[in-house]
């Protein structure tokens, strides 16, 4: 399922959280799925010209003719079908599992979230899906599972040395939830070698804004500092992003970021 979704099911099952109202509705679309969707009939022609593309990609000699190859394997990827009963079947458990409200499809790979390499912004994640909406369940799933193929990301996979053969995506899924502001916690400050304090970046609105690693939401977030010894506080810089990504209605919208009643200031 990914090193996120694997994460958050292995912390859900611990003791970090104090009661089932704290705990987000979600599940995981395995790794698996790709390959169920590979393996149908209707996509072998399309499965024969990925496996062709992806060789092009590794045998490319330059940027241009690497970059024309992963966005010819994107829009094949794009291309393929995922079988009427599967989707319906995806489609039933995440109603079961979350509702029929909205929902976000996150990317969830193992050549993420590693020890060495954190992979932050390099694969795509869409929010604000109808998930009785099976024509948009199945675009935002193949989205997802394009982005595998990003240029960024598999340009970073050879710099890691990560194996290009075993980089698998997956999916999480979880209801979504209008936020008025988001975080992450760095449960080991990168910066502090003494690993006692835990840094916290805050930004307004959804996470997007955060994670995403796009041009449009460049800048810093809020940091943060605690000490886990101490327990002490300490505001290490002020966000300057000039955009936040916010839920109206069911769109989301990219809006001006505002300061002035700016909880964190």
């Amino acid at each position: 399922v990914g090193n996120k979704a694997s994460r958050l099911q292995k912390w859900e099952k611990g003791e970090a959280l104090a009661s089932d109202e704290a705990r987000a509705k979600y599940m995981a679309l395995t790794f698996a799925l790709l390959s169920k969707a590979l393996e149908d009939k209707e996509n072998q022609a399309a499965a024969e010209k990925i496996s062709a593309l992806a060789r092009k990609v590794a045998g490319a000699k330059d940027a241009d003719s690497l970059r024309a190859a992963l966005a010819a394997l994107r829009e094949r990827v794009m291309a393929l079908r995922i079988p009427s009963p599967l989707l319906k079947d995806i489609q039933n458990k995440i109603i079961e599992n979350i509702g029929d409200g909205l929902i976000f499809i996150r990317s969830s790979t193992n050549a993420e979230d590693l020890k060495e390499y954190a992979a932050a912004g390099r694969y795509d994640s869409y929010g604000a899906i109808d998930p009785k909406d099976q024509e948009a369940l199945a675009y935002f799933i193949k989205k997802v599972w394009a982005s595998l193929y990003n240029e960024r990301a598999y340009v970073d996979r050879q710099r890691y040395q990560i194996e290009e053969a075993d980089a698998r995506m997956a999916q999480l899924v979880h209801e979504m939830a209008p936020a008025s502001y988001s975080f992450v916690v760095h449960t080991r400050n990168p910066k502090d070698v003494s690993g006692k304090t835990m840094l916290i970046e805050v930004v307004q609105g959804l996470g997007e804004a955060l994670v995403s690693g796009t041009e449009e939401y460049m800048g810093s977030p809020h940091k943060i500092e605690y000490n886990s010894e101490t327990g002490n506080l300490n505001v290490l810089s002020f966000a300057d992003k000039d955009y936040q990504l916010v839920l109206k209605g069911k769109k989301l919208s990219r809006e001006l970021t505002d300061y002035t009643d700016d909880v964190l200031i």
